[in-house]
Parts: structure tokens; C-alpha cells; sequence
């Protein structure tokens, strides 16, 4: 049986905290400021930085997402979850959520950032735990497809721990589409 309070979820509970106070600024939007709900996809790499039964995603492992972001006219909020529903990164992992908090910052159509994220891995034996926080880098394009729909494409490069950027991996990428309606 899990714990009630171990210092993974007292970091979860720090990051939905930041998540809500991101959210409890875009509810008073002025002029300058826009929201964006978006749906999208998520292809994961096997990554050498996260070990063990850290490691929730192996190659090619699908992942769907569900996002809100907050803009202002050079930067934006995005938070996000992101299910996998058949994930083969450690033995005897079933499916993972991944909450994600990134801040990016754009030009026109480019916009690079970094974020944190955190696992939740339900495993084949019923049990489950939530791992470390995370982090990733990402940049990407995020293009108009009128007035309130936008398409956005992303490559992500996640990290275990800041000592392990010297470990850069071209097959770690991983790459994501987004499909968000503006408001």
C-alpha cells in the first residue's frame, strides 16, 4: 500500500499548486492575452538518463494529450496531461499519466521553452508509484489555422537530472503534434 504523503506526492501537490495559480491568472485576461485549449499526440523515446523502474516509456510508446495554455504577446503558460496507455519503458509497466508544466517563449510561429514533469506508473502486478520530477526542453512551431484554431508540432528532449544534459542523445527526442481552439 502506498503512502499517503512521500516526497513524490509532496511534489505533485507543489506542482498542481503552480498549475492552478497559472490558471487563476488567466481568469482575469485583458486585452493582451489569450487561452488555448488543445488535444494532441506524443511519441516518447527509451531514454539512458531515467533507470530502473523509472523509466515509464520505451520507444515509439503513444502518448494522448489534453492541454491548456495562457499567451501574452512573447510568452506563454502551457499545462498538460498526457496518457500512455501501453507503456513499455521498465518491466512490468502497464500505462502512465505525465502532468507537465512548461513555460516557452515565441516569435511569430517559433517558440522554444523548458518545463517539469511527473510520472504516474500503474504497473502489470497492480501496483504503482509516481517517480521523480522531471524535466525537458522543447521548441516547435505553432501555426494558425484561422482565427481560433491552431496546429503546433514539437520536438521535446526530457532529462532525468541536470548533471545528465552532457548525455545528449539524438534517439531520446521525442516529438509531439497539438490541435487547440482559442479563446
Amino acid at each position: 500500500m502506498m503512502e499517503i504523503m512521500n516526497t513524490s506526492n509532496v511534489r505533485l501537490v507543489g506542482f498542481c499548486a503552480a498549475m492552478f495559480a497559472s490558471v487563476a491568472v488567466a481568469a482575469n485576461p485583458d486585452g493582451e492575452s489569450w487561452n488555448i485549449v488543445n488535444l494532441g499526440m506524443r511519441v516518447h523515446s527509451a531514454n539512458e538518463t531515467f533507470v530502473g523502474d523509472k523509466a515509464a516509456y520505451g520507444d515509439h510508446d503513444l502518448a494522448y494529450k489534453i492541454g491548456y495554455e495562457y499567451h501574452e504577446a512573447s510568452a506563454f503558460w502551457q499545462l498538460a496531461a498526457n496518457w500512455t496507455p501501453d507503456a513499455t519503458g521498465a518491466a512490468g509497466t502497464d500505462w502512465a499519466v505525465a502532468p507537465e508544466m512548461n513555460l516557452l517563449f515565441k516569435d511569430g510561429w517559433v517558440r522554444a521553452g523548458a518545463g517539469v514533469l511527473i510520472d504516474y506508473i500503474a504497473r502489470d502486478d497492480g501496483g504503482s508509484d509516481w517517480t521523480s520530477a522531471y524535466w525537458q526542453f522543447l521548441a516547435g512551431v505553432g501555426i494558425p489555422l484561422g482565427s481560433s484554431i491552431t496546429l503546433d508540432g514539437y520536438v521535446y528532449y526530457p532529462f532525468s537530472n541536470w548533471e545528465h544534459l552532457n548525455k545528449f542523445d539524438v534517439s531520446a527526442l521525442e516529438y509531439g503534434i497539438n490541435l487547440g481552439y482559442k479563446f
